[in-house]
């Protein structure tokens, strides 16, 4: 019966130690299913994140594209009114220099003293910068009576 007491104890001894390692090795399975659940959430966070952040950069980009095509074609509207700008004022610059040439001081009074010696329309438009329109009406008004 000694014997059989003996084969008892370990037997329990074993069955218990058999236990507790089940025990240990399903607290590990369970922490590691815990800990693989948390990292997939946290995977799954950072990948909505990812993608929020790329659609804000997405709308970032095209607002400063839409903004860097604002600021080309305002810049060449600006060139554009500067060159004009120069061009009048060199026109007014060639206007003035003319006008102070005339006896009177006057362009359009220079003008009309051409058009009475016969200048045609063409003559005021080059030398006065004077557009079709007013020269030929300036003809009209002033001019030599046509001998028909």
């Amino acid at each position: 019966m000694i014997g059989d007491s003996g084969f008892v104890a370990t037997s329990s001894l074993s069955t218990g130690v058999l236990i507790g390692c089940i025990a240990l090795c399903g607290a590990v399975l369970l922490s590691a299913i815990v800990s693989w659940l948390l990292l997939a959430r946290e995977r799954a966070h950072r990948t909505r994140e990812r993608l929020e952040l790329q659609t804000e950069l997405g709308r970032a980009r095209n607002e400063n594209r839409g903004t860097m095509e604002l600021a080309v074609r305002t810049t060449r509207r600006l060139q554009r009114a500067e060159e004009q700008l120069q061009q009048l004022s060199a026109r007014l610059d060639s206007m003035q220099v003319r006008s102070g040439a005339s006896d009177s001081g006057s362009t359009y009074d220079h003008a009309i003293r051409l058009v009475r010696r016969g200048a045609d329309p063409s003559r005021l438009v080059a030398d006065f910068g004077l557009s079709q329109a007013e020269a030929e009406l300036m003809a009209l008004m002033h001019g030599r009576p046509s001998s028909n």
